[in-house]
């Protein structure tokens, strides 16, 4: 691109010149401030790209006389380098955003950090907002939404093929259950509270560690994620 600096108009009546002039300076001013906003644009674009947003699910919080605060928590994932961090209800759900690649021992961080403030273990299981309304769309048992009382979406380690097998070998007529990755889907006649079994009990049964949060706990979540990415 040419630069649009100066206009040679010798030959042109200086009062003609003057109004040229004044084009081509304004010309010259708004492609200056169009380079501006596009690299303010650009900057904008690339903050929003790298800052995600996530959702710790701590396995049995606030149970058991296994008591944690809410600033405790806060203080504890603070600790770790994650910003906005915020408690959602007393069930172990925090809220936190980071970059779009979080580091590969922030789990154990998380786990360390909250054993020293609490003075016990709770496993942390971390999805991305994206990944929860997926999980939350993805949800098998809508059709049983007005017939059975109790729905909800487990968070654990990915599990086998034969561990898959072993969870729907546990499936009865009261209680059905899907497994994907990372994610355990339960529906059931009975009420949460009221369960047939133990979660040590289904822990046993897939070999691994599990948290559930009922459906409407999940709704309300991607809520509260959506508010954040609109920030």
């Amino acid at each position: 691109m040419f630069a649009l600096t100066h206009i040679q108009t010798g030959y042109l009546p200086n009062k003609l010149h003057g109004m040229m002039q004044l084009v081509v300076d304004r010309l010259w001013l708004f492609t200056a401030m169009s380079g501006i906003f596009h690299i303010a644009q650009v900057c904008f674009t690339e903050k929003r790209w790298r800052v995600a947003h996530y959702v710790a699910f701590l396995r049995a919080v606030n149970v058991g006389g296994r008591n944690v605060k809410s600033v405790q928590l806060v203080t504890a994932f603070e600790s770790c380098g994650l910003q906005r961090v915020t408690t959602f209800l007393a069930s172990g759900n925090v809220l936190f955003s980071s970059g779009t690649v979080l580091p590969g021992n922030l789990r154990q961080d998380l786990e360390a950090a909250i054993e020293q403030s609490s003075g016990f273990k709770s496993e942390v299981f971390i999805v991305s907002a994206n990944q929860l309304a997926d999980m939350l769309e993805g949800y098998p048992y809508n059709n049983y939404l007005d017939s059975l009382p109790t729905h909800c979406i487990g968070f654990c380690d990915f599990m086998s093929p034969e561990q898959k097998a072993d969870l729907a070998a546990f499936a009865t007529e009261t209680d059905l259950f899907t497994a994907d990755a990372g994610v355990v889907y339960w529906a059931s006649a009975n009420r949460q509270s009221e369960p047939a079994f133990t979660l040590k009990q289904l822990e046993k049964v897939i070999g691994k560690r599990i948290t559930f949060r009922g459906l409407n706990t999940i709704s309300r979540l991607c809520l509260k994620l959506s508010a954040m990415l609109a920030d």
